[in-house]
């Protein structure tokens, strides 16, 4: 099993996504591949200012979510035939409109907790991977896509969660026992061992990911 990781440059376009697409296809025909991949490039940092300004009761967050949102859907379009859309967009929209709900939210009662803002810098990891991982599959693949909440396991210190190596190693070990050719997951994200809540490994927390799976599966 090889652990592959792209950043946010790597994925910042489709056509820097197709090239990942090349990468990963070459690599799976002489190994079983985990892919840990980062936001979009530049995402990271938007949905942070869409968070402040939302915080601020600044309304023109809407204007940067707008603008987030047009450059998913337009990844989407630039990596699926018009025929093949029709189910990535529907997910894709689907998240989008989950994390409009959670702005407004915070722009209705002008406070961000470190709780909400995890949650919504997660969006980034999460968008990417879905996005990929039906890419992948619609290469043809064979590509799941695996939700890294399900397993990093952390303490509840939103913003600088420490990971609990023991159970998320276990975890990790547990959830690809039976891996297909291609795992796909979402990096930085993570989620709290006492309660479930939505966390995140802060920045570079996309490396932590990939090493924390490399070492759980050697």
């Amino acid at each position: 099993m090889i652990v592959l990781k792209f950043g946010g440059s790597s994925v910042a376009t489709s056509e820097s996504l197709e090239k990942v697409q090349h990468i990963v296809q070459h690599q799976s025909q002489k190994d079983n591949l985990v892919v840990v991949v980062s936001a979009l490039g530049g995402i990271t940092n938007q949905l942070q200012e869409v968070s402040k300004r939302a915080a601020d009761g600044d309304e023109s967050y809407k204007e940067l979510l707008t603008k987030i949102e047009q450059r998913h859907l337009e990844v989407c379009n630039a990596l699926f035939p018009v025929n093949d859309r029709s189910e990535v967009l529907t997910k894709t929209k689907l998240l989008l409109n989950d994390l409009e709900d959670i702005c407004r939210g915070v722009y209705l009662i002008r406070e961000l907790s470190p709780r909400s803002l995890d949650h919504i810098l997660s969006y980034g990891e999460v968008l990417s991977s879905s996005i990929i991982s039906a890419y992948f599959k619609k290469s043809g693949l064979d590509s799941v896509l695996f939700d890294s909440k399900s397993f990093i396991k952390t303490d509840s210190r939103f913003g600088r969660a420490a990971v609990d190596n023991d159970a998320t190693f276990k975890a990790i070990q547990d959830h690809f026992k039976e891996a297909p050719k291609v795992s796909v997951c979402p990096g930085f994200v993570a989620s709290s061992k006492e309660n479930g809540h939505i966390t995140t490994l802060g920045r570079g927390g996309s490396d932590y990911t990939a090493a924390l799976i490399a070492a759980a599966l050697q």
